[in-house]
């Protein structure tokens, strides 16, 4: 399913150009080109073997301590990023910016 995901590159630049009329430019073509290429690069040099896990299996992997690690520095990450998206806002909206914050 990974590898339908670059048709939504493709569609959005057809779409762009010939339902809104948005002005395409060659670097435009040549990343959707470059996501499609790596796309197919990526399925055509993958495993074509497939897991067939039971649901005991699942929940080994599902209780993996590094998986855990991953999931919990997720977590703490969403929150964090959270808390300073709310907290730049703030600044903005109160008229003391940042520098350099409307680049971001």
């Amino acid at each position: 399913l990974a590898s339908l995901e670059s048709v939504q590159f493709v569609t959005n630049l057809l779409f762009g150009k010939f339902l809104l009329g948005a002005q395409v430019t060659r670097a435009m073509f040549g990343g959707t080109f470059l996501t499609v290429v790596g796309t197919v690069l990526a399925v055509q040099f993958s495993s074509k073997e497939t897991l067939d896990l039971n649901t005991n299996e699942m929940k080994m992997l599902y209780c993996n301590p590094a998986y855990l690690i991953y999931l919990a520095i997720m977590v703490i990450l969403l929150f964090a990023l959270r808390f300073l998206y709310d907290r730049l806002e703030e600044l903005k909206s109160s008229g003391k910016p940042i520098r350099y914050s409307d680049v971001v």
